[in-house]
């Protein structure tokens, strides 16, 4: 699944909305394999990562809309008529910097929810 991830070029829409996809055709495969006859922590485990994953897809589904650069362009330019003459750069400086601020190195609930399977994995010698 990651590799198929890393495959995909993000530089539009169309590699968010192709990220997406993977990721909830992933899930689908996955909750249709049969978890009855392993032990309880494992199957609770691997239902999290799917619920993780799936999760993951819907945020990245979600994204808002990118302006593509002739959509700026007008955009911009109607802020400079109404006195904006950045066209709205520095709104957009601010709030980069604001979400930079609030960004801290951490684990996605993907990473931490497949430790998790992989370490029920070893303990019961799969």
């Amino acid at each position: 699944m990651n590799r198929e991830l890393k495959a995909i070029k993000i530089h539009n829409e169309d590699g968010l909305d192709a990220a997406a996809s993977l990721m909830q055709d992933y899930v689908d495969q996955a909750r249709q394999i049969e978890t009855q006859l392993c032990p309880h922590d494992f199957a609770e485990a691997y239902y999290r990562n799917i619920t993780a994953w799936a999760d993951e897809g819907e945020a990245i589904r979600a994204h808002p809309h990118i302006q593509n650069s002739d959509e700026a362009f007008v955009n911009g330019f109607f802020r400079g008529l109404q006195g904006d003459m950045s066209g709205g750069a520095e709104e957009i400086k601010s709030e980069i910097s604001e979400r930079q601020k609030n960004l801290t190195p951490r684990q996605s609930e993907v990473e931490i929810t497949w430790k998790k399977v992989q370490a029920l994995v070893v303990r019961y010698g799969v």
